[in-house]
């Protein structure tokens, strides 16, 4: 039910109150009324208080253990804002809606909505850790190095500053990774590179000379230069070319233009989202559920 949601009228239809969000939520087993008491081992029933819930133990008089609140152990144990709310950014900023639309649709600040988003972007780090690595036998991977502009200490226009990302990307799939280099030497970008790529994959890449030393670590390797071609054919036949990274640029930079970039601080856990973004395509609703169901504090 959650992953299949994809906008902000199918939510407020869904979800009128907070009792109707954590109906949803409990249906869905991202949060559970199965709680303990952990001094006198009784259940706890769930009560409202306010605009919130707890559980309470009815037979343990000590203070410190008769209430525990609902969000405690589960993702949403780190936010403030209710639930309903929180069900609407999710699905919100999963169907790549801007921070504009969600403080349309929400009510809520700005800047709730931003610090939101991030911690959001944040669980996709957590999820880009587990990624196998990309390539493998038989498979080509594409290598290129590219650079953003980002926003020093979140500032405007005038203090934009040139950023140079790493990436890789497998032929024919959306299996990818990125990552924020200081700079494009050999020593930066060469063990990114193989943590990155099985070492049986056969590598693409322009003629940058960071790149040269890439044929010890893979299959093989095999170069464009773009200074005279986009696209170079073998003698075997195998076409070498750089387009499905470029592609990936695009589509990486594109969010960052109509944004007037974002900052330095907050562009890895940007990436990361584009990295799940891809890989899991149309499965990202369901990942993200998952991740955020499965969480542990």
């Amino acid at each position: 039910m959650l992953s299949t949601l994809t906008s902000a009228a199918e939510v407020a239809g869904l979800v009128k109150d907070e009792e109707a969000a954590l109906k949803l939520l409990v249906d869905e087993g991202v949060l559970t009324l199965d709680r303990i008491c952990k001094n006198c081992g009784s259940p706890m029933a769930l009560r409202k208080r306010k605009n919130t819930f707890e559980f309470r133990c009815r037979k343990s008089r000590k203070a410190d253990c008769s209430t525990e609140g609902l969000r405690k152990n589960s993702w949403f144990s780190n936010t403030r804002i209710p639930l309903k709310d929180a069900l609407m950014i999710i699905v919100l900023w999963i169907n790549k809606y801007t921070s504009k639309q969600i403080v349309k649709e929400t009510k809520l600040s700005p800047s709730t909505v931003v610090d939101f988003r991030n911690y959001l972007r944040n669980g996709c780090s957590e999820i880009v850790k587990k990624y196998e690595v990309i390539g493998g036998q038989g498979k080509v991977v594409q290598i290129d190095e590219s650079a953003v502009h980002t926003r020093k200490y979140g500032r405007g226009e005038k203090q934009r500053e040139l950023t140079w990302i790493l990436g890789a990307i497998e032929d024919g799939s959306r299996k990818c990774m990125m990552q924020i280099v200081p700079n494009r030497t050999k020593a930066v970008m060469v063990p990114l590179i193989r943590s990155w790529i099985d070492g049986q994959s056969e590598v693409h890449t322009d003629c940058h000379k960071s790149y040269g030393t890439l044929s010890r670590y893979f299959s093989a390797h095999r170069t464009v230069n773009h200074n005279e071609e986009f696209k170079k054919v073998m003698s075997d036949g195998t076409i070498v070319h750089t387009n499905t990274i470029e592609s990936l640029w695009k589509r990486v930079k594109q969010p960052l233009k109509e944004g007037n970039g974002t900052s330095e601080s907050l562009l890895p856990s940007y990436l990361d989202e584009i990295i799940v973004r891809e890989r899991e395509g149309d499965r990202f609703a369901s990942r993200i559920w998952k991740f955020i169901k499965d969480f542990k504090p």
